[in-house]
């Protein structure tokens, strides 16, 4: 194709490809998909001098028409603006300050059980980290995907991070949001706006010839030592979260923190 090599590219979408084939997603969905996607990112990411990219230039980059790109944007336009509500985040926001908000906790990072009675802590602890969300059906989300038991009217928080099921919806938000995050990371450090830019921390640790024995130790070792460690980061970015509230001297915030993941690979094209 034109002389590129394109095999890179194609180890990159596999993973992607399989998660929504496995969420039904057909070939002319992924198409229409693609084919506005290409036209939003051009538009965003290839203006000159910070001005817009306009649509000779568009075309130029995606290889569609003039009349097609327009088509596009103005779909674009008509799109709501309103963001979807974000169960994952708030379910791990609510976990994270159960374990280390000293009214939920022991202060050491071991979440008390919270009484779900009226006024109860457990209504507090969602008012402090579940945002504006009917607090009664975050409960039964919080139920349903296992995140906490109940009994009677203690609610006991199973664990400080949240991994939803595979066959649940969140878990496939999940997967993209992780996908999302790296592949702009990624980005960034490959193709920096200009030459003062900081390149964003990204790392492996990878050998080859491990037996499976050998990555099943490496994945228990993970668990237990890796869930330590972004707990402690937890607990620092939260302390600045707190100090900068305090301060009030920064207008731009960010999504900010770090995501780690095994890689165990078997040459099976996963």
């Amino acid at each position: 194709m034109n002389g590129k090599d394109l095999t890179p590219f194609v180890d990159m979408l596999r993973p992607q490809l399989r998660l929504l084939l496995e969420n039904g997603v057909s070939y002319q969905e992924l198409v229409a998909l693609l084919k506005h996607e290409y036209v939003c990112v051009a538009a965003d990411h290839f203006g000159k001098d910070g001005r817009p990219t306009n649509v000779s230039r568009i075309s130029l980059l995606t290889g569609l028409d003039r009349k097609e790109i327009k088509r596009q944007l103005d779909h674009r336009a008509d799109e709501s603006d309103q963001p979807a509500v974000e169960r994952t985040d708030r379910i791990t926001r609510v976990l994270s300050g159960w374990h280390r908000d000293s009214r939920f906790s022991d202060g050491q990072g071991n979440a008390h059980p919270l009484s779900s009675a009226a006024a109860g802590d457990f209504w507090l602890l969602l008012k402090e980290y579940a945002g504006d969300v009917p607090h009664t059906a975050f409960l039964k989300e919080l139920l349903r995907l296992n995140a906490v038991t109940q009994d009677g009217d203690m609610i006991t928080a199973r664990a400080r991070t949240f991994i939803p099921p595979g066959n649940d919806p969140i878990a496939t938000r999940r997967a993209t949001e992780v996908i999302h995050d790296l592949g702009s990371t990624l980005n960034h450090n490959l193709y920096p706006r200009d030459s003062k830019q900081a390149k964003r921390f990204e790392r492996r640790v990878v050998v080859e010839g491990a037996d499976a024995a050998t990555a099943q130790r490496f994945n228990t070792l993970l668990a237990d030592q890796g869930q330590q460690f972004l707990e402690k980061l937890d607990d620092w970015l939260n302390q600045q979260l707190e100090q900068s509230a305090r301060d009030e001297d920064s207008t731009q915030h960010c999504r900010l923190g770090l995501g780690m993941y095994l890689i165990e690979d078997y040459g099976d094209k996963k």
